[in-house]
């Protein structure tokens, strides 16, 4: 048996590295089926929305199709179409194999037994170099997975969804049509990377599907029930209205008030829509009580979810900005109703080559024929008198080998609005928080610090600012955290306790937001986490083996998995704890600390060919952590 001070050390080095992961996912899911109605101003009511969660709210598209023909069949050609897909290999770009010299890896395309797969191996020394390694002998495999579902329409390329254990996990491998060829997906393109771990939940699937739906209470094991996005996203649930007029067309009625045309909705609320999967920030707070897909067409889309920029000085455009972008633009400013439908028609895809015309009649019923000081030959010959080639020029993004166009319409380059000219990190809301009622306005404020904090890290204690950020939520979680309490609040009141040392209080909000009825699987996760990390700490370990049992149930997590067999070896399980670590091999293959501590686990039981084996691939590993750290 591992002796309990050996362990500690081990999980103490593992948290250094993984707690941050624990504490910053974001809000998914609390379940309440009554929350406070946003009137259609924008301002909070008194009264209480009751919001349809049954299953079977949704028609699908195909039902739309039968008495919307053409507005079908117009947008099935558009990209939003074709967001998300199911994967036929014979119809996805070619086998292929490429090394990522950063994190010293090679990855393949490969088509096997009727199935596309993406695989990752660890390169040898030499290999690096274009060699062959006889002391290594082959490549070492870590991952070999199914691809199930391509992310993008292809136009830029496609980001892949394999699958693993029942959960989907992301790619790190993406086709890039612009160069057609393989490369590292978007984030993944750096030494230490996500490879094959990050488990892709309902709330990163809802921008990219028209229905996804999570298979049983935790919302990181979905299914996709229509993969495009489809006709409802828009213009909301679909099932009433299609029974509604089913009935009516033969009463003879012609007012259908059960669906939503954006039309017919003010700016604020039109926008919304777009905004839905538009406006994303580096900082999220869900609303009170709400669910990922509650948002319908028609609602302030404040009170499900609000929005944080932090913003530096000089930062690039972002993929998803384009209608913060479109905000600070003067066109935007001086108009109550320029908004993203005034120039994409969400029914139409424009071709190509009628863009530019396209795009410059829409300038052109503002600005007019004199409204450019440039020579019409001039523009001819530089930009066939494209208004968007000037005006809104493609701009380098964070994601690789990719230019989208910048929204901010102006003569480029344009100032930079981008935050305090003193260069300090500043929290910016990118959503209308006076949507919200006063009392879920200090909540949303407090829940976007506490994120913020975490985030800067233990290091921002130690400075004077830090401190005094600390100081200022402090204040603000005494008049809100007692008496406003809710999953999402008490978790990370209680981490923010940890943070301050008060452990004893921080286990108490962690067991008071379990105690809800039904709890987001993300926050239940991490009340777990802070409760099974106290355990351990404190030696408690039967009280850490039960939290750390119900985390590995939740996610497929190895550092879930590795503390879990940390645990059951303390109380004297061994078969176990060898279960729980070869899981956590198996999810993260070139985690050197669990074969580690499951090699000395094969040690104690004296099965030392397993153990052989097993010091092989962790001599291996190291050698790889070596070189690729130089």
């Amino acid at each position: 048996m591992v002796r309990p001070r050996t362990v500690f050390v081990l999980l103490a080095l593992a948290l250094c590295g993984e707690s941050a992961c624990w504490f910053l996912w974001r809000p998914l899911r609390s379940r309440t089926d009554r929350t406070p109605l946003v009137g259609l101003d924008g301002q909070a009511t008194d009264d209480t929305l009751h919001l349809d969660r049954s299953p079977d709210r949704f028609a699908g598209s195909q039902a739309c199709r039968n008495c919307h023909e053409h507005e079908y069949q117009t947008y099935v050609a558009t990209n939003h179409s074709r967001a998300l897909s199911l994967v036929v290999p014979d119809r996805e770009p070619p086998d292929g194999v490429f090394d990522h010299t950063p994190s010293g890896r090679r990855y393949r395309v490969v088509r096997r037994d009727g199935r596309l797969m993406h695989e990752e191996s660890l390169l040898s020394g030499d290999r690096e170099q274009g060699h062959t390694d006889s002391s290594d002998g082959e490549e070492m495999r870590l991952s070999s997975l199914p691809v199930m579902y391509a992310v993008g329409s292809g136009h830029f390329g496609k980001t892949y969804l394999c699958e693993a254990d029942g959960f989907l996990i992301e790619s790190p491998i993406t086709w890039y049509e612009p160069r057609e060829s393989w490369g590292m997906s978007p984030g993944y393109d750096k030494p230490q990377h996500s490879s094959f771990t990050r488990v892709v939940p309902e709330n990163c699937l809802l921008c990219h599907t028209g229905h996804v739906e999570p298979i049983t209470a935790n919302h990181w094991k979905v299914r996709i029930i229509e993969e495009s996005i489809g006709c409802e996203r828009c213009h909301g649930p679909g099932r009433a209205h299609v029974e509604r007029q089913s009935a009516e067309r033969k009463a003879g009625a012609d007012v259908d008030d059960s669906i939503i045309n954006p039309k017919q909705l003010s700016r604020k609320l039109s926008e919304a829509i777009c905004q839905q999967c538009h406006l994303q920030g580096d900082l999220q707070v869900a609303g009170r009580g709400v669910q990922p897909d509650d948002y319908r067409p028609g609602l302030p889309l404040e009170r499900f979810r609000c929005e944080f920029r932090i913003r530096r000085p000089a930062i690039g455009m972002s993929i998803v900005g384009h209608f913060e972008q479109l905000t600070q633009s003067d066109c935007y400013r001086q108009s109550e109703t320029f908004t993203c439908v005034t120039c994409h028609d969400p029914h139409v895809d424009i071709p190509p080559a009628s863009r530019p015309e396209h795009f410059r009649s829409v300038c052109l019923t503002c600005h007019g024929e004199r409204g450019c000081k440039v020579d019409l030959e001039i523009r001819q010959n530089e930009s066939q008198n494209d208004c968007v080639a000037c005006h809104m020029p493609k701009s380098q993004t964070e994601v690789p080998h990719v230019a989208f166009t910048h929204h901010r319409i102006g003569i480029h380059p344009l100032p930079d609005e981008s935050g305090p000219s003193s260069g300090t990190d500043a929290i910016i809301p990118l959503s209308d928080l006076s949507a919200l009622s006063e009392a879920d306005q200090m909540r949303t404020l407090l829940l976007v610090r506490l994120q913020m904090l975490r985030r800067m890290g233990p290091a921002a204690w130690q400075s004077e600012a830090g401190r005094e950020f600390a100081r200022q939520i402090d204040e603000s979680w005494q008049n809100v955290a007692s008496s406003h309490g809710d999953a999402d609040l008490d978790v990370s009141s209680a981490e923010f306790l940890r943070m301050c040392g008060r452990t004893a209080e921080a286990v108490e909000f962690a067991e008071r937001a379990l105690e809800y009825d039904e709890i987001a699987t993300n926050v239940e996760f991490r009340a777990l986490a802070l409760l099974g990390t106290v355990a351990f700490e404190q030696r408690r370990f039967y009280d850490a083996r039960h939290w750390f049992e119900k985390l590995a149930t939740l996610r497929r997590d190895a550092m879930a998995l590795y503390h879990l067999g940390l645990c059951q070896q303390n109380c004297g399980d061994t078969a176990a704890a060898i279960r729980s670590l070869e899981a956590c091999c198996a999810i993260d293959p070139a985690n050197i600390g669990a074969y580690e501590t499951l090699a000395s686990f094969r040690q104690a039981r004296r099965e030392f060919e397993e153990e052989t084996r097993l010091r092989t691939i962790i001599d291996r590993l190291k050698r790889h952590s070596a070189r690729s750290s130089r």
